[in-house]
């Protein structure tokens, strides 16, 4: 399974799950978004890069989630899971949707 077709799944279940009042869920974008044409073209800024994918709270707790197919986190995913980590947050590395679901119902 792809790594976005993996991310997209994730997204559909946590949706089910938010609609059923159990957690809330919001999905994260990184690095930078273009907008126009020509001259009238402009950058905005999303989150930085190697912010995890998934940002979970469930339970008073906030767990983030990178999801990856076969990959392996980036230099900069691997620091934002160490910063994240500091605060005393969840970073969970999610590999297939039942992993997710084990995360969730736990």
């Amino acid at each position: 399974m792809s790594e976005s077709d993996l991310l997209a799944g994730c997204l559909e279940y946590l949706h089910y799950l938010r609609n059923q009042g159990k957690l809330f869920y919001m999905r994260v974008n990184s690095g930078m978004a273009y907008f126009g044409q020509g001259s009238k073209k402009y950058a905005i800024r999303l989150a930085p890069e190697g912010t995890a994918d998934i940002l979970i709270i469930k339970d008073g707790k906030v767990i983030w989630v990178e999801t990856k197919g076969e990959g392996k986190q980036s230099d900069a995913q691997v620091a934002f899971q160490k910063e994240v980590e500091e605060y005393g947050c969840s970073y969970e590395i999610v590999r297939d949707l039942d992993e997710l679901i084990t995360l969730t119902e736990g």
